[in-house]
This record gives C-alpha cells, structure tokens and sequence, in this order.
C-alpha cells in the first residue's frame, strides 16, 4: 500500500515502514529543523537526536490525536523535547568525563556551558507555566531526580498528591506547547 497524506498515520498504527518513510519524506525537515536549533553547538548528536525522534514516532504513535493538533506540531514537539534529552545526556557524560580525567579543554568547558545556560533557560520557560508547588515538584523530581517518596516526605504531601501534581503540570506543559508550536 502506497502511503498518502490521509494514511500514514494508520500505516504508521499497524507498524507499517511504508508510514514512517512517508513522514521522514514530508515531515523531516520540520524535525531537523527543530533538532538543528536546539543542538546546533553539537552536530555530533543531530542525527542520534533525529534518530531517537523517528523512533519516538514509531513508539507513540497512538498517543497522536490528529483532534488535537497536526502530525506536524506533534512530530515537532516530540523533536524538541527528545532534543533536550540529548542536551542533558551530553551535559552529564561530559561532566563525568571531566571528573573521570580530571581535565578539560576550555573550548569544551565553554560550550558546555553555554548548552547549560541554554538548557537551564529552556527548563525556566517551561516551568513558569506551573503553579509554585507544581514547579518544586518537577523541580525536585526531573531535575534533581528525587523519588516521589522523597518528594512526599519532604513536602508532607500524600504520594498521590504528587502524582496528580505531577499529571496537571503536564497537561499545563503539553496545552504550552500546542500553543506555542500553533504561533509558529
């Protein structure tokens, strides 16, 4: 079955190469546009990132509701968020490698800065959209990793609040997003 504008969504749903192929051919620009901006100081990691997208694609494709938004929006939020993910990956495997060896270039030293000075301020614009309980709470848990046991007990809040904290900040972040991407 060749794929078309109305199904390669459906081809990509039934695990279909035909689908993902389309997509690459039509939407891949938009993903490397977006994966380019937000790793343009790491070229390296651009095609590992793009990689990680599709396959992110591939994996969740029946979380994409096209009532909500388009393939492109979804595909183009996707790219940002897995971007990100490789900013932070790169920030702490060269923080290991610099406390492993002891060493470091400052050309390296500088970069990785200012991919931490422009993670940081992404991570702040995303968490402005939260209430004060919900930003400690991501805080505490996406950044410095803690469990929602620890976060409940530091917080004297039940692990359910927690979670539903944590599921509304989401949805806050994910309708940011869609309203954004739809600006752009």
């Amino acid at each position: 079955m060749k794929a078309t504008e109305k199904n390669f969504i459906n081809l990509i749903r039934k695990r279909r190469e035909e689908g993902l192929l389309y997509a690459v051919e039509t939407y891949g620009w938009v993903i490397q546009s977006v994966v380019r901006k937000h790793l343009f100081l790491l070229p390296d990691l651009q095609q590992e990132c793009m990689n990680d997208v599709l396959m992110a694609v591939w994996q969740h494709i029946g979380d994409f509701d096209p009532n909500t938004g388009s393939f492109q929006n979804w595909a183009a939020g996707i790219a940002r968020f897995k971007a990100i993910d490789c900013k932070r990956n790169y920030l702490r495997r060269s923080r290991k490698y610099v406390d492993i060896e002891d060493q470091f270039i400052e050309d390296e030293h500088a970069g990785r800065q200012m991919l931490k000075v422009e993670l940081d301020q992404e991570i702040k614009e995303l968490f402005e959209q939260l209430s004060q309980p919900e930003r400690e709470i991501f805080q505490k848990h996406f950044i410095e990793e803690a469990t929602i046991e620890e976060i409940s007990a530091e917080m004297g809040l039940n692990e359910s609040t927690i979670y539903q904290r944590i599921s509304r900040g989401r949805k806050k972040l994910r309708k940011h997003k869609e309203i954004r991407e739809a600006g752009q």
